[in-house]
């Protein structure tokens, strides 16, 4: 059997990466933060935007960054939403967070 041509495995690492980013992005949406319905929780909205930042894009890796932080109301009631963007590839998302504060014990 003849050796394959660089062409022909620089194309099949392509697919297979593309099918990677494409499982990646699936887990992404059911991970924490994804919807309304879904939102991280954290007790301060002092802590929104550091967790943001440490949330990282399934495309490149890289950690997003924080380009805006709005409250917004939605049927699930009261989150805060931000608009995040990936500084290496350009990708962009909304993360959803729900403040609940800590019970006293």
């Amino acid at each position: 059997m003849a050796a394959k041509r660089g062409r022909t495995i620089r194309r099949e690492q392509q697919h297979a990466d593309a099918k990677l980013v494409r499982a990646r992005e699936a887990l992404e949406q059911l991970a924490p933060g994804a919807d309304a319905a879904n939102p991280i929780a954290v007790e301060s909205a002092s802590q929104i935007e550091v967790r943001a930042r440490a949330v990282r894009c399934p495309v490149c890796g890289d950690a997003y960054r924080v380009v805006e932080h709005e409250a917004i109301t939605t049927p699930c009631g009261a989150r805060r939403v931000v608009a995040a963007t990936s500084p290496q590839c350009g990708r962009t998302r909304s993360i959803y967070f729900a403040i609940r504060p800590a019970l006293a014990n």
